[in-house]
């Protein structure tokens, strides 16, 4: 599955009681295949959003989405870093030649 996929499963998992605007980023989401920082833009959306919750159990659900998110960020990041370190690995290779 791919980032972008799992970002649309878990906008769909989440219901619109808890995150009413989940409709209108799913549809960005799905329309954009440009997005890059599509994550971290998410991320910072919902967690502003999450100020206005006062529900409890509503607020650990978009608490729940956000762990979710920074996870993917996170292993995003690791993703790069090893990419990085390929890359550098094959021009040093290829510098070599």
């Amino acid at each position: 599955m791919t980032k972008k996929e799992y970002i649309i499963t878990m906008l769909k998992t989440i219901s619109l009681d808890v995150l009413p605007i989940a409709p209108d980023l799913l549809y960005l989401v799905e329309n954009n295949p440009e997005w890059t920082d599509l994550t971290s833009t998410l991320y910072n959306i919902i967690h502003e959003f999450s100020f206005t919750v006062k529900d409890k159990i509503q607020q650990e659900k978009i608490q729940k989405s956000l762990t979710f998110l920074q996870k993917l960020k996170d292993k995003e990041a690791d993703s790069q870093i090893h990419e990085k370190k390929d890359i550098e690995d094959l021009e040093n290779v290829m510098n070599q030649i």
